[in-house]
């Protein structure tokens, strides 16, 4: 299915960059967590149109994608930044970053193929990095590529774009829940897990976007943590 959204994707790519020209309200609350200094990247960067919130920063930026046509959008709108053509699934790198940005990018992807990525991501970020992300709300009433109207497939909803000329491009979103997004990401300590709308909170039936804040925990504070919990144990049973 995931090869069904990448062909779905190429179809669609001008009209699809042409609707994603402004900026989300909600994107601007990942500002915070974003400083001078920073390397920061991009999965599933499209045409590129988050690099907006970091104009008044001094970054390092790299955006991938696996669609050359965004890509080449992309690096024509920002020709200051890097952009490069690379699947998720299949990137590698020996590089940290301090903050990983997956806008609408991790609903695309199955169970199987979301724990890849995340694995991925946790090793990529620096102990206190952030993984910030926003997934499609596929429970909103108000969307008409939701559950409640579009064909759906075991845990997955099937959507369709159609371009001037006529083509269909079928884009497959998964079902993430904030109950659902807090178990994938057991590694991180979640900081923020709300759904959202043109930038006020909203909830589950309304809201547009589940937005994201997560946090690698330094390795010092997980063993310390550890060690907490092997102190209480003891004394637990010291005192039975």
């Amino acid at each position: 299915m995931q090869e069904t959204t990448k062909k779905g994707y190429q179809t669609i790519t001008h009209e699809f960059a042409a609707s994603r020209e402004r900026l989300w309200p909600e994107l601007n609350i990942f500002k915070k967590y974003v400083k001078d200094g920073h390397k920061v990247l991009d999965f599933g960067c499209g045409n590129g149109r988050l690099v907006q919130i970091f104009n008044d920063k001094d970054i390092e930026y790299l955006g991938i994608d696996n669609n050359e046509k965004f890509i080449e959008i992309a690096k024509e709108k920002y020709p200051d930044r890097n952009f490069i053509v690379k699947d998720i699934l299949f990137a590698d790198t020996d590089k940290q970053f301090d903050a990983i940005f997956m806008i609408a990018v991790l609903n695309h992807f199955d169970k199987d193929d979301r724990k890849l990525i995340l694995k991925k991501v946790y090793s990529w970020l620096k102990p206190g990095g952030y993984l910030l992300m926003t997934n499609w709300n596929m429970y909103n009433l108000k969307n008409k590529k939701s559950k409640w109207y579009s064909e759906t497939e075991n845990d997955a909803v099937i959507t369709e774009w159609k371009t001037e000329k006529g083509e269909i491009g079928k884009l497959i979103y998964y079902i993430l829940t904030k109950g659902k997004i807090k178990k994938e990401l057991k590694s991180f300590k979640v900081l923020e897990n709300k759904y959202f709308t043109n930038g006020k909170k909203s909830n589950v039936l309304l809201g547009s976007n589940l937005l994201t804040v997560a946090k690698k925990i330094k390795v010092e504070n997980r063993i310390l943590n550890k060690s907490k919990v092997n102190k209480i144990q003891k004394e637990a049973f010291i005192s039975t």
